[in-house]
């Protein structure tokens, strides 16, 4: 089955199933969350690699009215304004590979796109918590608890930054090596000389990630508060431009909450985008704006299934038929007579 897939994908797209959905779904803008890009030939098999960011690139270039997320923002405020097939390209954390692989790929598309960084993480030169807990275990890091790297990975979601701060410094003695020194390659992030760069090109802009990439619902409220409103503050004071969007963290539901969008909005960004899987329509809440995750897919196919609302049509009929499943099974009331 897993054989196949790609190819009715594959199948489906040639026939015109996805030009149907992209029809339908016309006046739905999209936003794509994609993370790191890796070189063709990169053992990181599991990271998208260039020749597949020229398919997502072409393909968008194609059908797609590509924006910068804040022009959609103030589009979305005068309707009339928003193009038909209107597409954001989004890479959250900041990572190298955006400076290195995928800015030069935006040049030559001439497709614009958001990067959103954590600029406290990019003052001390080292990367986000996930990959530090990643470059550990690759180090010969032995959990106390006997925990993988998935495991280890949800768990630590739980936790407030202080907690997961001396889990990690814990970890790192451990293997009495500090934590700089194990950083792979890979999980590098962007310098300010490569950000201050980009902050220069029509075809970039740079958004807040937080200053440090916690889970904002297991912060306290100052903390949280903190890491929304010095993050912009800082990233202004270095790139001496206006920083106008937010992107949660991790980004489900789970992961922030109404006082976190208006902490965020009080802050003076204009919106914000989530982790949540979905199309924009006239009802989405500027500050937690879904997306449609543009990585870890088997095939192009199975990325153009994201992108074109083939996925969004096939959840909202599973959903819908289970919620019709749901009220006919439900024991029916006789009125009295």
């Amino acid at each position: 089955m897993a054989n196949t897939k790609p190819m009715l994908q594959k199948i489906f797209y040639e026939t015109g199933g996805n030009a149907l959905c992209r029809y339908l779904l016309r006046r739905n803008p999209r936003v794509i969350m994609m993370h790191n890009v890796v070189a063709d030939g990169s053992s990181d098999t599991h990271l998208t690699n260039v020749s597949r960011l020229r398919d997502i690139l072409s393909e968008i270039k194609r059908h797609y009215t590509p924006l910068l997320f804040k022009d959609l923002l103030k589009r979305r405020q005068a309707p009339d304004t928003c193009p038909d097939n209107a597409i954001v390209l989004t890479f959250d954390d900041g990572y190298r590979s955006f400076y290195d692989l995928v800015y030069p790929l935006l040049e030559e598309y001439e497709i614009p796109a958001t990067v959103f960084v954590c600029p406290d993480l990019i003052d001390k030169g080292t990367c986000t918590w996930p990959d530090i807990l990643a470059d550990l275990y690759n180090a010969g890091y032995a959990d106390p608890e006997s925990r993988n790297l998935q495991t280890a990975l949800s768990d630590l979601k739980r936790l407030n930054n202080q907690e997961r701060n001396s889990y990690l410094d814990n970890a790192a003695q451990s293997l009495n090596t500090d934590l700089s020194s194990i950083m792979t390659p890979v999980h590098q992030l962007m310098n300010w000389h490569m950000l201050k760069a980009l902050s220069r090109s029509p075809l970039v802009e740079i958004g807040s990630h937080t200053l440090t990439h916690p889970i904002l619902a297991n912060e306290t409220f100052n903390s949280a508060k903190n890491e929304i409103v010095a993050s912009k503050k800082r990233l202004q004071e270095v790139l001496d431009i206006e920083i106008k969007t937010f992107c949660y963290p991790n980004g489900h539901r789970a992961d922030y909450s109404e006082k976190h969008t208006k902490m965020i909005s009080d802050a003076g960004y204009i919106g914000a985008a989530s982790a949540q899987f979905g199309v924009l329509n006239e009802h989405s809440n500027q500050f937690t704006l879904p997306r449609v995750g543009g990585e870890d897919h088997d095939s192009r196919y199975g990325f153009y299934k994201y992108l074109d609302g083939v996925e969004y049509f096939q959840r909202k009929f599973l959903r819908d038929t289970d919620q019709a499943a749901t009220v006919s099974s439900q024991p029916k009331i006789t009125e009295p007579s």
